[in-house]
């Protein structure tokens, strides 16, 4: 993470107020009584991103924080802590940009069905809206009845799907920043796999084509 910038505080001071608004989001009445599920929001591996971003161009992540962001631009749910760390805002703000300027993005949502509804409209929306190449992996759980993913899965923009088993691959703990290190990579149980879909305009398949060897190497990812 980069120094901080627009104040006089100090680092040390800016980083305090950063670990103390992401630790008060862990409520027990969110998360349980144990911070049993204060890993929600799992990360990529960097295998999986270093993939993303080679074969497919992904330079900036949609849903991350500054504890968890791999890529060189990310948005983040706290603009006003976030952004003294490289954040470019909430995701729901950033649309417009999507829109506009294009680029390709990795898209990894908390994996709660009412957010992934919204993200992967407001995706859609944005490819149907912009000219300039855009192209977004969205990573979403493999859940029987997940209407966001039929709505992805079924888009004129989804271009390939990746579908990948539980036991196949791993996730960063949400908690990377203070968990034990033998607790930082979390295998998945089988069932709980997640589909990797690739959403484009025409100009954005163009210019970051899904082909089958990627798609190979990704999943080798």
């Amino acid at each position: 993470t980069g120094a901080a910038r627009g104040s006089a505080a100090p680092f040390e001071a800016h980083c305090w107020v950063l670990l103390a608004r992401h630790q008060a989001a862990r409520h027990p009445a969110l998360f349980g009584p144990h911070d049993e599920g204060a890993g929600w929001h799992m990360a990529l591996t960097p295998a999986v991103v270093d993939s993303l971003a080679e074969d497919f161009g992904a330079a900036h992540e949609l849903f991350a924080s500054p504890l968890n962001a791999a890529l060189p631009g990310y948005c983040s749910v706290f603009p006003d802590v976030d952004a003294r760390f490289g954040s470019s805002g909430s995701f729901f703000s950033f649309c417009g940009t999507l829109a506009s300027e294009g680029g390709s993005f990795e898209c990894n949502p908390p994996f709660e069905e009412h957010l992934l509804r919204r993200a992967v409209c407001a995706v859609l929306e944005a490819l149907a809206a912009s000219t300039r190449p855009l192209s977004v992996a969205a990573i979403l759980p493999d859940w029987p009845d997940s209407e966001a993913l039929d709505i992805a899965a079924s888009s004129p923009h989804c271009r390939a799907q990746l579908r990948i088993a539980g036991e196949q691959h791993a996730y960063l703990n949400g908690r990377q920043h203070c968990c034990q290190p033998r607790h930082r990579v979390l295998r998945q149980a089988v069932g709980r796999g997640c589909v990797v879909i690739f959403l484009q305009n025409e100009a954005g398949a163009t210019t970051w084509p899904v082909t089958a060897n990627r798609l190979e190497r990704h999943h080798r990812a």
